[in-house]
């Protein structure tokens, strides 16, 4: 199912500077903007640097990708790519479970992933990466929702991976039933792997594994051009409809498969309605991080609870991010959770009365700290100079 693990892939391309709370409600508003990857996954629009990987691949002629085939068990949350101290978040949800079962294509990522596809409710047929041993799922997006308006015609972009093996990996969605899709790239065409869309038997998903030229990453403005153009035939062979779009998806797990911790963890010593500690804790690579926020159970466990933000490395200095988080704690309040970055000499954040509070820097960028309040109402924080003036207060709304 998509847990916050699948939002990080949204998050970590649309809340730079921020560190927003978002309902189910924004999810969908912007999926419905887009069509092409939901707001975690697809959640692309400038994630925060990281390596660049388009360029060039030499293109050699194959026949027709792997032909499908279908397996019973749905889409699981993915396991952090972060070692086995860290669970992943167990009971949010961006998107609602997949419907019916997924489709897998054959076609490797890495060395224990294959790429699948299965549908999402009101989001149409989604493309992820599917552990060979886990089962677990690491959803890549949405490819667009297939509807009465969209006879014949391509969605809006074609979803395009890197194997890790030397090889391009387009998947896309036609709306139209029973087509062929053929590729050319690098002076060779291809014909792509077709099955019904899952969910919508009058559309066409397709998949084929090629060479040539690869788009760039989303967080790469300078990158290659891709070289694909992508046809749709009836099945007597007139061409219904041609599209050279393609976006890459795997900007985000290549990030995350490329993560470390960066710095000490925050301990908050803030017990949260499941009994354990609030800690904050951040991992990435030398030009971008997550900041993460989780519960310590003191079992040799910590539980991930939800993505707070993503940064640059070194962070910038905008003063208070907008938005909070908020989670719970007993006797029926929450701990709301804040972010600073700049030269102040102290930041608090204001809970009701006497209520627990403080702040805690990030060891590897000390200008970054995150601010916590047990409270009950909207909150409010102030950063504070050295000679004990204000320096600057929020309502994290402005």
């Amino acid at each position: 199912m998509h847990t916050i693990d699948d939002l990080r892939r949204a998050l970590a391309e649309r809340t730079e500077h921020q560190s927003t709370r978002l309902n189910f409600a924004d999810v969908k508003r912007a999926a419905g903007k887009r069509r092409f990857r939901t707001l975690f996954a697809g959640i692309a629009v400038a994630l925060t640097p990281i390596l660049a990987a388009g360029g060039a691949i030499a293109l050699s002629p194959a026949g027709p990708s792997p032909r499908p085939s279908h397996n019973a068990s749905t889409a699981t949350a993915a396991p952090q790519a972060f070692g086995s101290t860290i669970m992943p978040p167990s009971a949010v949800s961006s998107f609602p479970p997949p419907a019916g079962p997924y489709t897998q294509t054959g076609l490797r990522f890495g060395d224990a992933e294959e790429v699948v596809l299965w549908n999402v409710a009101d989001y149409g047929p989604h493309v992820g990466l599917r552990h060979d041993t886990t089962g677990a799922i690491r959803d890549l997006g949405s490819l667009g929702t297939p509807d009465n308006t969209d006879n014949n015609t391509f969605s809006s972009t074609i979803a395009e991976v890197l194997d890790r093996h030397g090889s391009i990996i387009d998947v896309g969605l036609f709306h139209a039933a029973g087509v062929k899709v053929k590729v050319t790239a690098g002076g060779h065409t291809v014909e792509a792997t077709t099955a019904p869309a899952p969910g919508y038997p009058n559309a066409t998903v397709f998949w084929v594994r090629r060479g040539g030229v690869a788009a760039a990453e989303t967080s790469d403005p300078n990158g290659s051009t891709p070289d694909a153009v992508f046809t749709a035939y009836s099945a007597n062979g007139t061409a219904l409809g041609t599209t050279s779009f393609v976006q890459r998806v795997d900007s985000a797990v290549n990030r995350d498969d490329r993560s470390t911790l960066l710095g000490d963890r925050i301990r908050t010593g803030v017990t949260l309605a499941d009994g354990g500690e609030l800690m904050f804790w951040f991992d990435g690579d030398d030009r971008s991080a997550m900041v993460h926020a989780g519960s310590d159970r003191g079992q040799g466990t910590i539980q991930e609870l939800t993505i707070l933000s993503s940064l640059q490395r070194p962070p910038s200095a905008p003063g208070f991010y907008l938005g909070i988080h908020e989670f719970p704690v007993p006797g029926g309040k929450v701990v709301q959770v804040g972010i600073y970055v700049g030269p102040a000499a102290k930041v608090e954040m204001a809970g009701d009365g006497g209520a627990p509070r403080g702040s805690g820097a990030w060891s590897a960028h000390p200008e970054l700290r995150v601010l916590w309040g047990v409270g009950s109402g909207r909150p409010s924080a102030i950063a504070w100079n050295a000679d004990g003036s204000i320096k600057e207060v929020t309502d994290f709304r402005n």
